[in-house]
């Protein structure tokens, strides 16, 4: 039997909770063989392969290649990777990019009506889906099984699918004619929104082949040549990253989930956050944390009994300001440092109020300061003969 998650539910008692679904299981084979299992025993012989191990944080960019993304719009967080796009979209359609690939609103009739090459684009678009989402699978499992393989494109690539991740990125937004009132008050039905977000990924594709990052020569009435740059390079951008963020739907919250069941193990995947293990001893599931180490322990317990030095406030009264009733906390031990002492090689100091006595051989130049009763009794005999 193998050792991994499918281990675990095997060998788990009848009606008993699976870890990985969260779901009470009777039957345990039926169970294995169903299309959730068998995609988190892909990405568990994946993560963990012996020969070939993915670390967990390198799963997106296997799916996306950083060569076509923009470095400033490419983050690890999802969140922030799927806004960046959500803003390229919006760029995209305010520099007329995306224009016969959008629904418009007709007020007279109520409807949503579409360009003449809405259908052509659509078509070509879903066509370009499922090339870059077939191919990027076989990359991320290579060892896939026809049968998985098909059922697991077949649920990224579905209506559903589509429309989730349409209205995570507001493409709502790009209608070419709006409704009245707020976006709230209105909604494109599942068909709409999944024929709009294909024909729009066929206009970009066609934008990106006409036009080229080295050619400075294009222009047409829409935009000049410099503009057709970033647009290009844009478009390229949103090209790579819409397959991979289909793919990422589907796989980040399955391998979030690996991740807590693979508790501290070592080669486990949070080890993996970290290195790229080049062989793996021992791969089993443990569902009790490893305890800490004994140097780590006395370390907490030293940090947690420091003495901390609380000065204390002067109950002093003060005229003409006010007493701050703040305890601050002070490291007294900052103190004992270079910078806080007064060395002997300090050359730094404050030129003394009185002259000092030199010796009579010293070559250098004497600096005396006066004080102002000796300058009065100097100047007093020139004021006495001035009146006289």
């Amino acid at each position: 039997m193998k050792r991994g998650v499918l281990a675990f539910c095997v060998a788990a008692p009848a009606a008993a909770r699976c870890t990985l679904t969260g779901r009470r299981v009777e039957d345990w084979e039926a169970h294995n063989r169903t299309f959730e299992m068998r995609v988190f025993e892909l990405l568990k012989n994946r993560l963990a392969s012996p020969t070939e191990p993915l670390p967990a944080n390198q799963v997106y960019v296997t799916i996306a290649n950083p060569c076509r993304l923009i470095d400033e719009f490419n983050f690890a967080i999802t969140t922030r990777r799927m806004d960046r796009l959500r803003i390229s979209l919006g760029f995209l359609r305010r520099h007329n990019v995306l224009l016969h690939g959008l629904l418009s609103y007709v007020k007279e009739t109520k409807t949503w009506n579409t360009t003449a090459g809405f259908g052509r684009l659509a078509l070509f678009g879903e066509s370009l889906l499922r090339h870059e989402v077939r191919a990027r699978t076989l990359r991320l499992f290579p060892s896939i099984d026809s049968a998985t393989y098909a059922s697991l494109t077949a649920s990224i690539l579905n209506e559903d699918a589509l429309c989730a991740i349409f209205d995570r990125l507001m493409m709502k937004s790009l209608v070419g004619a709006k409704p009245e009132g707020k976006d709230r008050d209105w909604s494109l039905t599942k068909e709409q929104r999944s024929s709009m977000l294909c024909a729009i990924v066929g206009e970009m594709s066609w934008f990106s082949s006409r036009t080229k990052a080295t050619d400075r020569t294009h222009n047409n009435a829409l935009f000049p040549p410099s503009d057709a740059l970033i647009l290009h390079v844009l478009c390229c951008h949103v090209l790579e990253s819409l397959p991979a963020e289909l793919i990422y739907t589907v796989v980040e919250p399955r391998v979030h989930r690996l991740k807590e069941v693979w508790v501290n193990e070592p080669m486990s995947i949070p080890s993996q956050m970290h290195l790229k293990p080049r062989t793996i001893n021992a791969l089993s599931l443990s569902l009790v944390k490893k305890p800490i180490s004994e140097e780590e322990r006395l370390r907490k317990v030293a940090a947690q009994a420091a003495t901390v030095c609380f000065p204390s406030l002067s109950s002093e009264p003060v005229i003409g300001s006010f007493i701050s009733k703040m305890k601050p906390r002070w490291n007294y031990k900052r103190f004992d440092e270079r910078r806080y002492q007064i060395l002997g090689d300090d050359k730094r100091c404050f030129l003394p109020l009185f002259s000092s006595p030199t010796p009579r051989d010293s070559g250098a130049c004497v600096v005396v300061t006066l004080t102002d009763e000796r300058r009065r009794e100097l100047v007093s005999p020139a004021f006495k003969l001035g009146e006289e």
